[in-house]
């Protein structure tokens, strides 16, 4: 029984902490154009890798299927729904969660093949910069 609840609670815990993450006002499309942006100036890109990088952007935007993955809301109604129910119906939980893996795994797929096809137009000193970059994001997480 203890397994079971860990299991169901991992994902309502997850969903809620997604929730919250992904409101920020702004849609995908949006956050994309600006992380686009952002890179384009702190990386100093050339023309050619400014429309790499902008093509790139029109590929991830195409499978914007995917990131919904990240969210739990059918499997947290469905949790719900669980909860009230007479018994839990594990079979359709670990159904509905391994969907949602085979698509978390579709998009970290395309997310590396992305990231690879960037970084290979990316001189030393501008990946030096991006790692530098990214090292201050992580420690900033961090604290």
């Amino acid at each position: 029984m203890k397994h079971t609840l860990r299991y169901f609670l991992v994902p309502v815990v997850i969903a809620l902490v997604l929730a919250g993450c992904t409101r920020r006002g702004h849609s995908v499309e949006e956050k994309a154009d600006w992380f686009v942006e952002k890179v384009s100036n702190e990386l100093d890109l050339s023309a050619s890798q400014q429309a790499t990088l902008a093509a790139i952007k029109t590929d991830v935007l195409a499978r914007k299927d995917l990131f919904d993955s990240w969210r739990y809301h059918n499997v947290f109604d469905e949790a719900l729904a669980q909860l009230e129910a007479e018994s839990l119906d594990k079979e359709k939980l670990n159904s509905m969660l391994a969907r949602q893996e085979a698509q978390r795994m579709e998009l970290r797929m395309l997310l590396v093949d992305k990231a690879a096809e960037f970084h290979a137009v990316l001189t030393p000193q501008q990946r030096a910069r991006a790692a530098e970059r990214l090292g201050k994001l992580n420690d900033r997480r961090k604290r």
